[in-house]
């Protein structure tokens, strides 16, 4: 592999012009940013009623089968 030449005569040509807008870091579009869509928190729901009701039955009945296996 050759090392990179450096002619600064080369830097005029519109060889060198068009290889500069091809690459991404030489040339930046002129075209409009879309900005990010901005997203709000979720508030309270009834699916967050029915999420925590079900811990709570699950967390009773746990705690109901062992004071029930703790009696053999």
């Amino acid at each position: 592999m050759s090392p990179p030449s450096f002619d600064l005569e080369a830097q005029g040509s519109p060889e060198f012009a068009e290889a500069e807008l091809e690459s991404p870091e030489g040339y930046v579009p002129d075209e409009v940013r879309v900005a990010a869509p901005q997203y709000r928190k979720q508030g309270f729901s009834i699916y967050t009623m029915m999420l925590i009701a079900s811990f709570v039955c699950l967390l009773t009945t746990w705690i109901v089968m062992l004071i029930e296996a703790g009696k053999y």
